[in-house]
């Protein structure tokens, strides 16, 4: 579903400023009327994953779904196969659940799809297919979560020309991880719930340092076994992450290293936040020299996933944990010093709190 090409239209929008357009297909199904089936629970809280949570009234992108989406389109539909043939989808809005057929596809009983619908706005044409997977990335961590609770696990099929598909294996599950999951299922979707991008119609600057120094938190064994179930290991491999946190005054540190990045610096980067206010920023670093040897559309759903995680482990009423993409990443990467380093910065979590300033 992701080619090299793809990558050269996004590099190719970000460095040369020229629009090349990621181009994509979805997979058709046919509706089916008047359809009932009793559906196993598993399938019920996976699919409970696609609705809407909230909908908020101080932000110009109202709508919240268990994972972001760059201004709230939310443009994935997810459908489970439950007969051959036969698969199964939910209302966005409500507890409703809609039967569609496929003729042509050969899936089997438990197998996912993530199905696509291509709505990005005009200023997207050049990085869509990007962020479409980013944003599969970020529900499949919820997906493989819930489904570790009930000791499924699934693998990511290459060569899916259409969709992002998940395979439902048979293996064995470590129990431990299932219990833990289970122990910790209501605090994960009460963090789900909460999780927030933060507001776009008022400025939100005040600090207040909230986040622990691993950015992943008590979810790093969890992650790093989802990672190993869904063979995504090797991807993980070209990938570093980079923090930086802020003392107070609006100055940056990384956490594992000696780069400090200046508030007004970043500011420029990405001027719909002031960075005088935000408590962390989280980079993630790709190997440039690598992306030719390794599957690019694993890669993204790997950067979704462990963003996702970052999101969920920070998350918290009042605070929020906005993934970005559109950050000029050129110019990071001279703030950075590091315009000769292989390692290039790719996506981004920006954490804070959320306060009204007051006229």
């Amino acid at each position: 579903m992701y080619t090299i090409d793809d990558l050269v239209s996004e590099y190719t929008s970000i460095y040369c400023n020229k629009q090349r357009e990621q181009k994509f297909e979805k997979l058709n199904f046919e509706l089916i009327h008047n359809a009932s089936f009793t559906l196993d629970l598993w399938v019920q809280d996976i699919l409970s994953l696609n609705r809407v949570l909230r909908v908020e009234s101080d932000s110009l992108y109202k709508v919240h779904k268990s994972y972001p989406s760059p201004r709230s389109l939310y443009p994935i539909q997810i459908f489970v196969c439950i007969e051959e043939k036969t698969y199964v989808s939910t209302d966005p809005f409500h507890e409703k659940y809609i039967y569609y057929s496929n003729n042509s596809r050969k899936d089997q009983i438990g197998d996912i799809l993530l199905n696509v619908n291509d709505i990005y706005l005009f200023n997207y044409i050049s990085l869509k297919k990007t962020l479409a997977l980013l944003e599969c990335g970020h529900l499949l961590y919820n997906i493989a979560y819930i489904a570790l609770k009930y000791g499924i696990s699934y693998k990511i099929i290459d060569h899916e020309s259409k969709c992002v598909k998940l395979q439902y294996l048979n293996q064995k599950i470590c129990t431990d991880y299932m219990k833990l999951v289970e122990r910790d299922k209501s605090l994960f979707m009460n963090k789900v719930y909460h999780r927030s991008s933060g507001p776009f119609n008022r400025p939100f600057t005040t600090f207040k340092s909230h986040f622990k120094k691993d950015p992943i938190g008590p979810q790093e064994n969890i992650f790093n076994y989802l990672i190993n179930l869904m063979d995504l290991n090797e991807v993980s491999l070209i990938t570093q992450l980079r923090v930086f946190t802020n003392n107070g005054n609006g100055i940056f540190s990384e956490i594992s290293g000696n780069r400090i990045l200046k508030y007004n610096h970043i500011n420029e980067l990405y001027p719909y936040i002031n960075f005088f206010g935000v408590d962390q920023l989280v980079i993630l670093m790709i190997d440039d020299t690598r992306l030719k040897s390794i599957n690019l559309e694993k890669l993204l759903l790997y950067s979704g996933m462990l963003a996702q995680n970052i999101c969920i482990a920070n998350s918290d009423q009042n605070y929020y944990n906005r993934p970005v993409k559109s950050l000029d990443f050129f110019k990071l990467k001279q703030l950075l010093h590091i315009e000769k380093d292989v390692w290039t910065p790719f996506y981004c979590i920006i954490s804070g709190s959320i306060k009204a300033i007051k006229s």
